[in-house]
């Protein structure tokens, strides 16, 4: 426990409890200084590169539900104390893969679950549909609407037929389908791993692409998995959230006189 004094001067009445207002301004004083006294979190962030990168296999005939075998990428992720506070995808496509309403990328963490869809049949609001016509290239990083105010779908949107998504940072967005609209609201990419621990995190996760319509072939031609882990804390952008309650004091001594002194006292 780190304990910190500090001296105070003022009218008796602070210390003697005969000003209520006075007593809990003391008190916001003291909080104030418990909080920047707060331990500051070890937060980390570690990069994995992906392995398996290549072809993503087409899919069938019909533009879903007739997908193609899966290319999954994967990550082997070792070392990682603490528990996860945030990740994000980078993936870029080399060959360019065409026509980018084809194809779906979901995100596992060891031994499958959680499973979160990174995008998918972007541009496409009915099933069956094609969805978007621009290209797949990059590179893209996926990330939590909390660190991006960028829509992946609206870029599609923006791009034209055959030409690529622009590069750039983009919130994870929900799969295509029946009853999606377009653009849809980014999706909550952090809170669906925010925790895992370090037996959960450290393994083999896997990023998997699938092209659910035939003809437009790409590559997956690099990806990265970046993780930020907290030791003892939240990640920047939560709320700091200690796990024993500060102890604020404050203490006058009897007899001071209309110029007294007293002390705070923070512990953490």
């Amino acid at each position: 426990m780190n304990t910190a004094n500090f001296a105070v001067r003022g009218d008796s009445s602070l210390l003697h409890g005969r000003s209520s207002r006075a007593r809990k301004t003391l008190r916001r004083t003291a909080l104030l200084i418990a909080l920047a006294l707060a331990p500051t979190a070890a937060i980390a962030q570690t990069s994995f590169t992906g392995a398996g990168l290549g072809p993503i296999p087409d899919g069938g005939a019909t533009c879903a539900p007739t997908p193609g075998l899966p290319l999954n990428v994967t990550f082997a992720v070792t070392g990682l104390t603490g528990t996860l506070a945030d990740l994000d995808l980078s993936t870029t496509f080399s060959p360019a893969h065409a026509w980018a309403g084809d194809v779906i990328a979901t995100l596992s963490a060891p031994g499958g679950s959680p499973t979160f869809v990174v995008f998918g049949r972007v541009g496409a609001v009915a099933t069956p549909a094609a969805g978007d016509s621009s290209d797949l290239a990059g590179p893209y990083l996926f990330t939590d609407p909390v660190n991006s105010p960028n829509n992946f779908w609206t870029a599609a949107t923006a791009a034209v037929a055959a030409v690529a998504i622009a590069a750039g940072t983009y919130q994870t967005s929900p799969t295509g389908g029946a009853g999606v609209v377009n653009p849809p609201a980014g999706t909550a990419f952090r809170a669906a791993f925010l925790g895992l621990t370090a037996a959960q995190m450290n393994g083999t996760w896997t990023a998997s692409f699938t092209d659910i319509c035939a003809v437009d072939l790409g590559s997956v031609s690099a990806a990265t998995l970046r993780i930020t882990t907290g030791v003892g804390a939240t990640a920047p952008g939560f709320a700091y959230a200690p796990a024993a309650a500060s102890t604020v004091g404050f203490t006058g001594g009897a007899g001071i006189g209309s110029t007294g002194n007293g002390s705070i006292t923070v512990s953490l």
